[in-house]
């Protein structure tokens, strides 16, 4: 897969012909898979190439810069997950105030027009220009594009959205969020140090710094799965306070079993696989170690 930054200043940019498809795909989700699906599926019965066109930062983010608790996937894991679906291009459109307030057909004519697209596939809701009132119509009236409309894709009768994804990881439900998702939810943090209480105990955890931004699943103990440097390993996860210490901050801290190396600074991605249970309050030491076992044999049996 190959990535371009569209740049609007450059004229045409003469790639092959494309089918391509157009969203945030924030998550890249079953309901993003089903669109991405379709566009490739018509490239190859058309001899065309496959592309997925999307917005970095995610638009949300322009508009909300204090936002907190909300992206699922950034660029890089977008990238990952898009690249396994076997896409030819990820174009990328840097998204600002600017182009926020361009109207539809300027934006036709900067972006669209500019991509050698033969036809454009788009979910029900996706909007786009001036305050997002770009249509289908738009599209067909102001450039020699086919546009196709595909319908909205349900989860137990709900919208399958990144919002319900959201929901679903907030409230702890990651067997939920996982199926919308059709594979693990993932985050990324960086190593930090901690305050060893882990280690002092037997269980050595990796403090993870996450940016804000990111959707953070509800507090509680997970089964997970952590990828550092290309290598799996399975863990167990804490988000919360650690209240038989009595902390009054949130951490992130991992316990990486049979890992034994330092990996501070570090990037690891972490797939939930479970939740475990809830972060509770422990009357001794001895308690928080025996429960640790057990939480440890449970992530090693799924």
């Amino acid at each position: 897969m190959e990535l371009i930054e569209f740049d609007k200043y450059v004229n045409t940019y003469n790639y092959n012909k494309i089918a391509s498809c157009i969203g945030e795909f924030d998550g890249v989700h079953l309901a993003h898979q089903a669109l991405i699906d379709k566009t490739i599926s018509y490239a190859k019965a058309n001899n065309l190439h496959s592309a997925i066109i999307c917005f970095e930062p995610h638009p949300y983010l322009i508009f909300n810069p204090d936002t907190s608790n909300y992206l699922l996937t950034d660029l890089e894991e977008k990238s990952i997950f898009i690249n396994n679906l076997c896409v030819d291009y990820l174009i990328v459109i840097k998204f600002n105030k600017e182009v926020s307030n361009l109207s539809p057909k300027v934006f036709i004519n900067d972006y669209l027009n500019k991509l050698n697209i033969q036809k454009l596939f788009m979910g029900y809701d996706f909007s786009f220009g001036k305050d997002a009132l770009g249509t289908k119509e738009d599209i067909t009236n102001n450039s020699n594009i086919q546009v196709e409309v595909l319908d909205k894709i349900y989860y137990n009768e709900s919208k399958l959205s990144s919002s319900l994804i959201r929901k679903f990881l907030v409230n702890g439900d990651i067997l939920k969020a996982n199926s919308c998702l059709g594979r693990p939810f993932m985050l990324k943090g960086n190593v930090i140090h901690g305050f060893g209480i882990g280690k002092s105990l037997g269980f050595p955890t990796a403090n993870l710094d996450i940016d804000k931004v990111f959707v953070l699943p509800k507090e509680g103990v997970y089964a997970v799965d952590c990828i550092i440097e290309g290598i799996k390993y399975r863990g167990i996860l804490n988000i919360g306070f650690n209240p038989t210490f009595n902390r009054d901050s949130k951490t992130v801290e991992v316990f990486i079993i049979n890992l034994n190396k330092n990996i501070y600074d570090k990037t690891v991605f972490i797939e939930f696989l479970s939740y475990l249970r809830d972060e509770v309050k422990f009357d001794s030491e001895y308690e928080l170690i025996e429960q640790l076992k057990i939480d440890s044999k449970n992530a090693l049996c799924l």
